[in-house]
């Protein structure tokens, strides 16, 4: 936590100086005098995101710089379906001005629409790891969130009751912690298995790119990945498949069960529903081995812009805010959990992913639902999950 707030504090410093530097060296495309405020009341920017939390203040954020700066800031969160939402309104000429895409492969998606930010000075506030995901190309299309880690969301004060005084590191330690906790009359896991997107970052902790990505049950722990899901079911609630991160969550935060698959930034849910909870965030078990646990630390998303947006220079000047303001990294690091990305933030772990072949991170959560619903064998779920990735990895 101390290490956290270090680099936060950092990545403020940072951001101010960022930001006074941004107001001198800014100027609107093609070289074009600035926007008087009476031209700016009638100016509205359409913002979409994939928020599922935190939704009341982003709105609040984007808000304070619109009634500051005389624009219209509309605001759309889609935490469901947001891929087919963003692809509907692309094919019907929709496009908001402001959007966000996952990192990694899937960077690429309408990156023909997306503003190119290679020659503005603002890239060099962020770190090059991340703004390496942002590129198409020698094109910047888009700026880096912020990092974010996955991991075990673990309720501490239940752990004690059970006489567990550490966190598992390896899964027989997470078989034996599990076990403990049911013998002391707790629940151990809440799964959240409905979520597309908790199944494919808990897929991806098993993803060991440097194998090489040839066949997945080469570049994935399968074994372990499978041992993992079975031990979650053995010792979790009915029904995973209807239950969804907010209802983990929840059941976390009123002490119902020991521990789930999250990242830190359901951490605002959980203070809402009890500000005194005491919950920590572990390194998932992977494997036999204590030193393959990790916390999985992603990019959050990558803020892109639409080129040809009607009001692109204000459009700048927003992002710029949401990323790089004071007001803005306080929001990603205080309100999120998450660390804001500048160049003094070097905060990228071992486990930094890039991210799954483009489409596969959709399909590998469908595939492991049926396998979880028993609607798959092992054996069956191994060969569809291996015949996905060919075929997706082949195209890309």
């Amino acid at each position: 936590m101390k290490k956290a707030w270090a680099w936060g504090l950092m990545a403020l410093a940072l951001a101010i100086f960022g930001v006074w530097l941004f107001r001198f060296v800014f100027t609107a495309p093609g070289g074009n005098a600035p926007v008087t405020p009476a031209a700016r009341k009638a100016i509205t920017i359409h913002w979409l995101d994939d928020s599922a939390y935190a939704q009341e203040e982003i709105d609040d954020l984007l808000g304070q710089w619109g009634r500051t700066n005389g624009v219209n800031v509309q605001v759309e969160h889609v935490s469901g379906n947001y891929d087919i939402l963003l692809k509907t309104r692309i094919n019907a000429g929709k496009l908001p001005d402001i959007w966000v895409n996952r990192a990694g492969a899937e960077n690429g998606m309408f990156a023909e629409y997306a503003y190119d930010w290679a020659q503005e000075p603002i890239v060099q506030q962020f770190d090059v790891r991340s703004l390496a995901l942002c590129r198409d190309g020698e094109a910047v299309v888009g700026l880096p969130g912020a990092y974010e880690a996955y991991g075990l969301i673990y309720n501490k004060r239940l752990f004690e009751k059970a006489g567990i005084d550490r966190a598992p590191e390896t899964l027989p330690e997470l078989e034996q912690a599990c076990a403990a906790l049911q013998t002391a009359g707790i629940l151990p896991f809440y799964n959240g298995y409905k979520e597309a997107r908790v199944l494919s970052n808990l897929a991806s902790q098993f993803y060991v790119p440097l194998r090489g990505a040839g066949l997945f049950a080469e570049a994935v722990r399968g074994d372990a990945l499978f041992a993992y899901l079975d031990l979650t079911l053995a010792y979790g609630q009915p029904n995973p498949l209807e239950t969804d991160w907010r209802a983990a969550a929840q059941a976390i935060a009123k002490g119902e069960a020991a521990m789930t698959y999250m990242g830190n930034w359901c951490e605002t849910t959980i203070r809402r529903m009890d500000p005194y909870a005491s919950i920590g965030l572990a390194a998932l078990p992977v494997s036999q081995q204590r030193e393959d646990a990790r916390l999985l630390t992603a990019l959050s998303g990558v803020w892109k812009l639409n080129r040809n947006s009607p009001h692109l220079a204000q459009t700048k000047e927003l992002l710029t805010f949401f990323l790089t303001s004071e007001q803005g990294m306080a929001l990603h690091h205080r309100v999120y959990g998450d660390l804001p990305i500048a160049k003094a933030t070097d905060s990228a772990q071992d486990a930094f992913l890039s991210g799954w072949p483009s489409g596969f991170g959709a399909k590998c959560p469908e595939i492991l639902q049926s396998y979880l619903g028993g609607n798959l064998t092992l054996e069956e779920t191994s060969e569809a999950l291996e015949k996905s990735w060919r075929e997706i990895v082949g195209n890309n």
